[in-house]
């Protein structure tokens, strides 16, 4: 029998602040404030480790609220043993934390956006912030984590943007304009321990959450808006994990040679056609990796007696790879093919294509470099900046002149490029703003059954999710009394701790102690 999983998600949150004119507020101070109000509205225990600055909270709902480092606001959810408990409290989260924002705004009388993407477009994508997907892995030391079970893992994993993406404009050379995954370019190796600079795509944690095993932690996906993604990301790894517990070689004939580089290429190619390099000769495709990993993981469930949601959720990752092979575009349940269609319908009321935009992204990034300066949204200010800066002008438009005219595109043109590349970044944005009235509307013409309802995501605001140690401490948390603390592995009340090591919270226990706190930076 397939021993139960767990897994939870850490989202980090941007925030948007129009203010011309006005002085805007330190990003901490609203992500402060955002997570002030939650803690006024909902029934919470403080964070017994963290600085105050973070302003951490644990709610009743088993999830955790703070403002972390660098001043944004960020969400974990508490411990799922099911892909469905995960995108209730996902949804339900979300909604919480834009109401709350939605009434800073109105405190502060600016108009603050809260987005749930990955990339910081006022920066040409150079600045990007996280969705860590964690999972619970047995049988197995941290070394062998990051050697054996990460081996098993990469092809997967560089395979896993057609599925897991949410899309992008795109300023790498060489790329179409659009590129499936918006972290996948930030990802530089398969293992390692940074998830802020040279990110690895896994790293284990070895930290005392739990006595049940090594937290693996996976920061390569988007931060997807689709409730399917949400529940497919983490089913796939989990089921894929699985088999690898068992003694299963799940990656065999597609292991890849150079899996970063893998998924880089995979990322950038619209067409899922192009041939990735094996480590032992020959090629693949993404959609063939996806294939392979399929037939293995489905072989695997068949021997053994597992949870139904198992075998739901590989019907349907085998429902999305089969329509991606017909057409890449008829697959309604994925964040990159509608934003990759609002913005075909953006490009062409500027009466351009992919062909002619894939041309300019090197154009716009070699300006903006020259020009040293921010992001200049106004194309007609753009244009005449350039043209009244004599050395820029001669700098800019010497070099890229032999460019220009390799590819067959003139600089009278830029303008409506610049047009529409902002539009499209703007729609980017507005794609993933997280609104009060609804956890998620689906933007497809295509009828899908929801995999969640409003009243499941209802009840996730408050009681949290079952099978899990989540359930005792949300408990715990709800009936406790004002001053309550406490972290993953407990409850602390006066001089009564609640102690939970165990993951299922199994043997869960009141001792009676001397309160402690912790003052410590994780």
């Amino acid at each position: 029998m397939v021993t139960s999983c767990i897994f939870g998600t850490e989202t980090e949150l941007a925030l948007v602040v129009e203010s011309k004119g006005v002085v805007r507020p330190a990003p901490r101070e609203l992500a402060s404030a955002i997570i002030e109000d939650v803690a006024n509205r909902y029934a919470h225990a403080t964070s017994a480790t963290s600085p105050p600055t973070q302003h951490r909270l644990f709610l009743a709902n088993g999830a955790c609220v703070y403002a972390d480092i660098g001043g944004h606001p960020e969400i974990a959810s508490a411990e799922c043993s099911n892909p469905i408990d995960l995108v209730s409290q996902t949804l339900a989260l979300r909604q919480m934390l834009a109401k709350s924002t939605e009434r800073i705004a109105n405190v502060y009388g600016l108009p603050i956006r809260l987005i749930a993407n990955n990339v910081d477009y006022a920066f040409r994508g150079a600045q990007s912030y996280g969705y860590h997907l964690n999972i619970l892995a047995r049988g197995f030391t941290l070394d062998q984590v990051c050697d054996q079970v990460a081996a098993q893992l990469a092809s997967l994993l560089a395979a896993m943007p057609i599925v897991s993406g949410t899309g992008k404009v795109s300023f790498v050379t060489g790329s179409p304009g659009f590129e499936i995954s918006q972290r996948a370019q930030y990802m530089a190796m398969v293992t390692g321990k940074q998830t802020t600079d040279s990110r690895a795509m896994i790293t284990a944690k070895d930290e005392a959450l739990c006595d049940n095993g090594i937290r693996v932690h996976l920061i390569c996906f988007d931060t997807p808006k689709n409730p399917y993604q949400i529940a497919l990301i983490p089913s796939i790894i989990a089921m894929a994990l699985k088999a690898i517990e068992s003694g299963k070689d799940i990656a065999g004939p597609v292991t890849l040679a150079d899996p970063i580089r893998a998924l880089h290429t995979v990322s950038c190619d619209l067409s899922l056609s192009a041939k990735l390099s094996l480590k032992h000769g020959g090629a693949t495709t993404a959609l063939e990796i996806h294939q392979h990993y399929i037939r293995v993981i489905r072989e695997f469930l068949e021997q053994v007696e597992s949870p139904e949601w198992m075998k739901q959720m590989l019907t349907l990752w085998k429902e999305v790879i089969d329509n991606l092979r017909r057409d890449s575009f008829s697959e309604g349940r994925l964040d990159w093919i509608a934003k990759l269609l609002l913005f075909t319908n953006q490009l062409q009321k500027n009466k351009l294509d992919w062909r002619q935009y894939s041309k300019w992204p090197y154009v716009l990034a070699a300006i903006r470099r020259f020009m040293n300066e921010g992001w200049i949204s106004d194309p007609v200010r753009l244009t005449k900046t350039v043209r009244q800066r004599e050395a820029i002008r001669h700098s800019a438009l010497g070099t890229l002149e032999g460019y220009l005219a390799k590819h067959g595109i003139s600089w009278e043109d830029f303008e409506e490029v610049w047009i529409a590349c902002n539009k499209m970044c703007k729609q980017c944005l507005d794609y993933h703003r997280l609104t009060a009235e609804v956890a998620y509307q689906i933007d497809t013409k295509e009828v899908l059954t929801p995999l969640v309802t409003e009243e499941m995501i209802d009840k996730a605001r408050t009681l949290p999710p079952t099978g899990t140690r989540a359930t005792i401490r949300g408990e715990a948390i709800r009936n406790s009394q004002r001053g309550a603390t406490a972290d993953w592995t407990f409850v602390q009340q006066g001089d009564r701790r609640l102690v939970m090591t165990d993951v299922y919270g199994r043997n869960a226990s009141w001792k009676e102690q001397q309160q402690s706190v912790r003052k410590e930076n994780q």
